[in-house]
């Protein structure tokens, strides 16, 4: 009997084991900083052979200590105080070692003290879709999921630590831009939803958090060029 409870006892802790959630920080708060997570790429620098004339904003959300919104306009859900509906061919493309990828700004207001700088990006979901969507109760089942930032396959739960003072700029500046594969977006769907959630880690203390693109230049494929990932590149501020 002693041991058959042993046992129980030892295949109760694998199982737990097994199916625990493993936390996996991704750290961009150092100048220069990229990493690859789940095919999606980040950046908290714009390479020199890059140019951004212009944004548009598509999702604005504000809220503490957590915050998260998607840009659904009509009603607004979560914590969005903003957003509008996003087209695919307004998503500028950019092709980074022989990989087309969609673009995406994130643009963190965060206080500039040194202990209250830090915000993480817990979830980060992009949706493909055909038409214009406005009442949901479940975005994974009733939307064409493209990208999770959230768990993995590897039953890992991502996110990323930010830091507004890297960048800074009192809200006129991008501090994180997002590359998602061209190849996961659906060709025939014409929008693209964003579902962000901000604070789970480091607060949301401040103003608003914006996702935004690039106004794009028509016909244009910009290239970064290769080996990109991990090298030190040149930071812009972007004025809005």
């Amino acid at each position: 009997m002693l041991i058959k409870k042993v046992l129980g006892l030892v295949v109760t802790i694998v199982l737990l084991t097994s199916t625990s959630v493993l936390a996996s920080m991704y750290d961009l708060t150092t100048a220069g900083s990229s990493v690859e997570i789940e095919k999606g790429l980040f950046y908290n620098w714009l390479p020199d052979n890059r140019t951004i004339t212009g944004t548009d904003i598509f999702l604005e959300i504000q809220s503490s200590p957590t915050e998260e919104g998607v840009n659904i306009d009509s009603p607004l859900y979560f914590n969005t105080i903003f957003a509008m509906p996003l087209q695919l061919k307004n998503i500028p493309t950019v092709e980074i070692d022989n990989i087309i990828y969609r673009e995406f700004l994130l643009d963190i207001n965060e206080p500039g003290s040194i202990d209250k700088a830090f915000l993480s990006l817990n979830q980060l979901k992009i949706y493909s879709v055909n038409d214009t969507f406005n009442i949901f109760n479940d975005l994974d089942t009733e939307l064409n999921t493209i990208y999770s930032l959230g768990l993995d396959t590897d039953n890992n739960d991502n996110w990323i630590k930010l830091d507004y003072n890297l960048i800074g700029g009192g809200g006129n500046s991008i501090d994180m831009f997002v590359y998602i594969p061209d190849s996961s977006f659906v060709e025939n769907n014409e929008y693209v939803y964003l579902y962000s959630k901000f604070g789970e880690n480091f607060d949301s203390e401040d103003g608003s958090e914006k996702w935004l693109t690039a106004v794009p230049i028509p016909s244009t494929v910009w290239i970064f060029g290769a080996g990109l990932i991990g090298l030190v590149g040149i930071r812009r501020k972007i004025k809005k």
